[in-house]
């Protein structure tokens, strides 16, 4: 085999002698010896291991009486059916053309489609995503989303008496629909109430993240359509960044009130950072480095203290929560992986208190 390369190599060589050069050579041997070993092995396997013949009756042994743990999953739905009955969400997801099949579709295939409704607003059509066409005069960009969103908000309005709440989120964002469900299940959609990450840099009692995602009640969409949206002269009408401020400008107009949702350890569910800068949220902050050391090769000094059975330990900054809404900048993979945690991991043992 060796000698098949070997002339090959000296008969480019002498062909055209500019770029016979040693190291051009060797790799270029070692690139047709791999093809050469690797079309022998596939066709060894196929000649003696044939997966069609194989694989049907190693489902079959694995499905024999007995073999399947069926009685490790059995779930109590009748809450989440409760959930789903009681509090309907409808889901507005913001995305771009430029994104459809980057994060759009991703969101559509995991998260969105627990939503009692969900619906992605863009300014082009779609052949495989439910887009809602908003017919923007301006280009995609951050500085026309105030616009944008006004207009979502005025197509929304025609659902106003079929959903209690609509939840508006960004393309690269993973939600837990649930959990957001669990949260507003005491909540009364016909008062003017908004939800959200809280921010209080710009407005003293707090203004939403739209990147983590924000709610709002039937109410709130109601009155910020029917008196607020281009009416009244505390809802800013300009069009620039901050697309988050301006809504929750509006809404405080109108008199909606902000409600904070918090879990059993204070925390707040909506996560607008970075995953690299969520995973200082758990007590990772010294295993981040620990791990930063595994990566370059080098041995560290000391591992790191890490209590398993209390992940939620409170630092200076904002921590996950176990009754996490929203995670905020997701890579497209990280959808599927989230979702499958979240909808199809089963611990045989664990329980929620």
């Amino acid at each position: 085999m060796f000698g098949i390369v070997k002339w090959i190599v000296t008969h480019i060589c002498r062909r055209i002698p500019h770029i016979c050069i040693r190291p051009l050579a060797f790799i270029s041997s070692g690139i047709l010896v791999g093809l050469l070993i690797s079309s022998r092995i596939t066709k060894h396997i196929e000649a003696n291991f044939p997966v069609d013949e194989i694989a049907p009756k190693a489902v079959s042994f694995l499905l024999e009486p007995g073999s399947v743990c069926s009685s490790k999953y059995e779930i109590d739905w009748s809450e989440l059916y409760e959930l789903q009955t009681r509090v309907k969400v409808l889901c507005y997801v913001n995305t771009i053309p430029m994104t459809y099949k980057t994060k759009a579709r991703h969101v559509m295939n995991t998260w969105a489609r627990h939503c009692t409704k969900h619906l992605f607003i863009s300014s082009e059509e779609s052949t495989e995503l439910p887009v809602i066409n908003m017919n923007m005069s301006h280009p995609e960009s951050r500085a026309h989303l105030w616009s944008k969103m006004q207009k979502a908000m005025r197509y929304l309005y025609q659902f106003r008496d079929q959903y209690d709440f609509f939840y508006k989120v960004d393309d690269d964002t993973f939600a837990t629909v649930e959990n957001l469900q669990y949260a507003l299940k005491d909540l009364n959609p016909d008062e003017p109430i908004i939800s959200g990450f809280p921010f209080t840099h710009v407005i003293d009692k707090g203004h939403l993240s739209g990147g983590a995602g924000y709610v709002l009640s039937r109410a709130t969409l109601k009155l910020l359509v029917e008196k607020a949206l281009g009416k009244h002269p505390e809802c800013p009408t300009y069009d620039e960044d901050l697309e988050d401020v301006k809504l929750s400008l509006c809404a405080y107009a109108i008199g909606a009130r902000y409600v904070p949702i918090l879990d059993r350890h204070t925390t707040i569910p909506y996560v607008l950072d970075y995953p690299y800068v969520n995973e200082q949220r758990f007590q990772w902050m010294d295993l981040l480095t620990f791990f930063e050391y595994e990566q370059i090769k080098k041995r560290p000094t000391s591992i790191p203290q890490f209590d398993p059975q209390n992940p939620f330990v409170r630092d200076e900054h904002n921590l996950l929560s176990e009754l996490l809404i929203s995670l905020h900048y997701i890579p497209a993979r990280m959808h599927y992986v989230y979702h499958f945690i979240s909808h199809y991991l089963r611990p045989v043992g664990i329980v929620r208190e």
